[in-house]
């Protein structure tokens, strides 16, 4: 190879490590970038393999830069001293020296002994001085060895560089001198047969050794030297100590790896494009991981032809941008991998030059996963921190379980979420309330959860099947039919501990972090067991409220309800209105004193003052206006109470004790002025007995007189009726009247002779308890002759016992049979004998007349036939049903719902009184303790059911008695 050649191919072999060189720095001044823009983001994981990566370039720069050098040093090196092998034409010597012989002019043995002509002679021997001289000078190794490959000559260069001494090296082969282990053995071959062949060889490296063993690189040559026989009468080589040269490729050949390792271990994907033709030139091994393109695929192409850019204006820009600024650092992309998807990317690039042509030095970070996670965590905070906020977070309270599943998916980035609930008395069933399926709500469902993932939740544990759920459950068809990969899952508690349910999250893909997604679910699984319990508890509460609001408007006692601060009236019951004869509007936001409730201001103000000072009030007196002006006096009682807010309220009732106290200052008076009163009542009674008595024969003439006349037929039954039930209460007033009488007449006598304390006291006691007979006497038969029907019963007068239905009922049906056989109607009865009762037969009985009477009155509308059925049975062991029911006309719908009341009647004048049904409803649902329903049907009939406790609660006295 010329020396021209050998320049071109260094000047190549430079221009490759320059460009590498530029590649390399371009790298590490991106990376470098990429390492500050990583720790002002605090990425301290992504800083350290950058930093590392940072570190392999500042080495590998070195080491291009010191092979540059050293390229350089050898090249001037070569351009001054290496030259072509010295091609040798010596004559052949007049004769040989010795080893030993000196020779200062010519160290060359002489080779002219051939030449016969002395001036000829001469001349050889001035080239033989010549090529002495030059052999002296050059810095080659230069060796003369004899046919047989023996050293004859070698030139200080030789010596200095092997370390041998000119008589060591004599008569030697050079095989035994310069060859070690690592010497080519086939190189040493070639050589060796190329001798034998007595040809020559040219440019052959092969590493030597000095005499120290020091190893050494020479680039040799050799060529025969022949006389004109052409015989072979020496060997001339020359060689090129090439040792720093092969260090510089070695060096060059260690940087090359190098570069190539980093450029393609680096962890971000990296590619080089030419500028000119926007061209790929070369990527690294992880662009082909991340993008998916292979090397063959990509180089050659642009990003153009391998769609990569989403937004091609981006190309465009960056483009432009790097061009003008030289380069651009961790800029936000999106790009398009080969698979399809998209991603994203930060992307870097950096322009450089070599040899004139511009290349972009591009890295590209997938930062996909990176985005992911902080979307991730972004909806993890969101999540946890309206968790936190309970129901405030949802604007409808009623969505707060959708609300709660689709937080706890979007947290979790898994394609379903989904609470449900166990549903009541259904074994191994759930409803969801709540279902979010891959970005929004669908319906709600119920399913089995045996031989499912739930089953283990329901069972009190919090599940996790991070992946191949399908494969743990082949049975589970939901999970096979819509291909569920991962599962987890954890149970929802009541307030006393018991599952109630589940909360669960599905996906399509392996759950990548089952340890987060087990604390999510704790967090969340206790936060819908506390909202499902505050639902509940609020329900309860409206409940509550609804049954408070239901009494406090029902009451029968007048109550209001103010606040506490400034005594504003914030309700009233329907009790309140009647009693003040105050509307409820009038009365709200008022104050009591707005309203001038109080007669006496200062009632009003001690009444406050006890309130505040105990939060209680009771048996307070004071006297009150109503509306219209009149006056009555009260009783108060109070309570101090507090909403949930912690407002204060009062809540006053209200009695009426007008009438009682009048009747109690009544009877103080009658006992100041007691014989006077005594004597006017006698007096009073005698002559209401004596009205009675003139009533009675009247009545009873005009009975004989009824009775004679077939049109008053029945007015004289009733008047015989009325007779009967007037005969008792007469006769005892009248007895009660002669016997009080005689026990004045007694006292008069007593106070002549001398009235003694124990005798007054007797008679005041029997006074008052004649007169207390004789007012209940005339009172009831005032009541008859009034109302011609008793209008109430006296509950403490009837009697308890224990007695069987069937005997009653039919007692009753004989009671009423003259009145029911004047009639055309039937009485059909069918009772078990076997039912008893513990109850009051007497008012029993009465609600039974009324019932057959009311239905003999008002059932039939004078048909000619009707029948009226009584019908008992058993409900349970502490009730029964008693029916009175008809084939009659019915009653109308809009009379359902009066007939209860007093005075209604739709045969008034006609036999009715309106007083029947309601005196039944009173005694069914007081004395005996039952309700009492009605069913009926125009033109079909009515039904009245008793529904009557088998043990009749007991009544006030019976409880004072116990």
């Amino acid at each position: 190879m010329s020396d021209g050649e050998k320049n071109a191919e260094f000047a190549a072999r430079l221009k490759s490590v320059r460009r590498k060189l530029i590649y390399t720095v371009s790298a590490g001044l991106i990376f470098a970038s990429s390492f500050v823009a990583m720790i002002s983001a605090h990425d301290w994981q992504s800083a350290s393999l950058h930093f590392t990566s940072l570190q392999l370039f500042v080495s590998l720069l070195l080491t291009i830069a010191a092979a540059t050098c050293l390229r350089i040093f050898w090249k001037t090196l070569s351009t001054e001293l290496v030259a072509p092998p010295i091609a040798l034409t010596i004559a052949p010597a007049s004769g040989a020296r010795g080893r030993d012989q000196k020779n200062t002019d010519s160290p060359l043995p002489s080779s002219a002994a051939a030449v016969h002509d002395t001036q000829e002679q001469k001349r050889y021997q001035e080239e033989n001085r010549k090529l002495a001289l030059a052999a002296n000078l050059t810095s080659n190794l230069v060796m003369i060895t004899n046919a047989d490959g023996d050293m004859e000559w070698v030139n200080p260069a030789f010596i200095s560089t092997t370390k041998y001494t000119l008589d060591e090296v004599l008569g030697r082969k050079p095989s035994e001198l310069l060859l070690g282990p690592d010497s080519n053995p086939d190189t040493v071959k070639f050589m060796l047969e190329k001798v034998a062949q007595g040809q020559g060889f040219h440019e052959v490296e092969l590493l030597n050794y000095t005499k120290e063993k020091v190893p050494f690189w020479l680039l040799m040559e050799m060529q025969p030297v022949r006389d004109h026989h052409e015989r072979i009468i020496h060997f001339i080589a020359v060689g090129n100590d090439i040792s720093k040269h092969k260090q510089l490729e070695q060096a060059l050949r260690i940087s090359e790896s190098k570069f190539y390792s980093a450029f393609r271990c680096i962890p971000d994907a990296i590619s080089i494009t030419r500028v000119s033709d926007s061209r790929i030139m070369d990527i690294n091994d992880r662009f082909e991981e991340v993008i998916g393109y292979s090397r063959e695929e990509t180089i050659g192409k642009t990003s153009l032809d391998l769609k990569f850019w989403v937004d091609r204006s981006e190309r465009d820009r960056l483009g432009k941008q790097v061009l003008e600024q030289r380069t651009v650092t961790d800029f936000p992309t999106r790009f398009r991998m080969k698979s399809g998807d998209i991603r994203d990317f930060l992307f870097s690039c950096s322009l450089f030059i070599v040899d004139g042509e511009e290349y972009f030095l591009s890295s590209v970070r997938d930062v996909t996963l990176q985005k992911k996670i902080e979307r991730q965590n972004e909806e993890l905070d969101r999540a946890l921190l309206k968790l936190a906020q309970g129901t405030a977070y949802a604007k409808d309270r009623d969505n707060y379980f959708e609300t709660l599943v689709t937080d706890l998916a979007s947290a979790l980035g898994v394609d379903r979420a989904f609470m449900g609930l166990r549903i009541p008395h259904t074994p191994n069933k759930l409803r969801s309330i709540a279902n979010y399926l891959q970005g929004k709500l669908s319906e709600n469902h119920e399913y089995s959860y045996l031989d499912t993932p739930c089953e283990s939740i329901m069972a009190g544990k919090i599940s996790i099947f991070a992946k191949s759920v399908g494969d743990l459950f082949p049975s589970d068809s939901t999970l096979q039919e819509q291909g569920w990969e991962a599962y987890a899952g954890a149970p929802i508690h009541d307030s006393a501990g018991h599952i109630i349910g589940v909360l669960n999250v599905m996906h399509k893909q392996p759950l990548e972090n089952p340890e987060l997604v087990k604390s999510l679910l704790e967090v969340f699984s206790e936060r819908a067991s506390a909202e499902l319990e505050r639902k509940r508890t609020e329900e309860a509460l409206k409940a509550s409220e609804q049954r408070f609001s239901n009494i406090f408007s029902n009451s029968p006692t007048a109550m209001s309800v103010s606040y506490l601060k400034d005594y504003r009236i914030v309700d009233v019951n329907k009790a309140f209105e009647t009693l003040f004869l105050r509307s409820r509007a009038s009365a709200l936001s008022k104050t009591a004193l707005d309203l001038n409730m109080y007669c006496d201001i200062d009632d009003r103000t001690a009444m406050l003052k006890i309130l505040n000072a105990s939060n209680m009030l009771s048996n307070f007196e004071a006297w009150m206006c109503r509306a219209d002006g009149s006056q009555l006096l009260m009783q108060l009682y109070g309570n101090v109470f507090s909403d949930p807010a912690g407002e204060k309220f009062m809540i006053v009732a209200f009695k009426d004790v007008t009438e009682q106290r009048a009747i109690e200052a009544e009877i103080k008076a009658l006992n100041i002025n007691l014989e006077d009163r005594v004597n006017e009542r006698t007096n009073s009674l005698q002559q209401a007995n004596q009205a009675l008595a003139t009533t009675l024969t009247t009545l009873n003439m005009a009975k004989d007189e009824l009775v004679r006349s077939d049109k008053l037929a029945a007015l004289g039954a009733l008047v015989a009726g009325i007779a009967h039930e007037l005969n008792t209460p007469i006769g005892n007033s009248l007895m009660i009247a002669s016997t009080s009488l005689d026990h004045t007449k007694q006292l008069s006598k007593d106070f002549t002779s001398g009235l003694t304390r124990s005798g007054l006291a007797s008679y005041i006691e029997s006074t008052r308890d004649a007169n207390d007979i004789l007012v209940r006497n005339l009172q009831k038969a005032a009541g008859l002759i009034a109302s011609f029907k008793q209008v109430a019963v006296d509950q403490t007068s009837s009697q308890r016992r224990k007695f069987g239905v069937a005997e009653l009922v039919a007692e009753i049906v004989l009671t009423l049979s003259p009145t029911i056989k004047k009639t055309s109607y039937t009485i059909y009865t069918s009772i078990p004998e076997e039912i008893t009762l513990d109850s009051y037969p007497g008012p029993l009985g009465q609600v039974l007349t009324n019932l057959i009477n009311n239905a003999l009155i008002h059932a039939f509308d004078n048909r000619p036939t009707g029948q009226i059925s009584i019908t008992a049975k058993i409900i349970s062991d502490k009730s029964v049903m008693l029916t009175v029911q008809d084939n009659g006309v019915g009653i109308p719908p809009e009379n359902i719902n009066r007939i209860f009341d007093p005075f209604f009647t739709t045969k008034l004048g006609a036999g009715g009184s309106g007083l029947g049904l309601n005196i039944t409803h009173n005694i069914v649902t007081g004395l005996l303790g039952g309700r009492v329903q009605v069913e009926s049907t125009l033109g079909t009939g009515t039904t009245f059911a008793l529904m009557l406790p088998r043990k009749a609660p007991l009544t006030a006295e019976a409880k004072n008695q116990a």
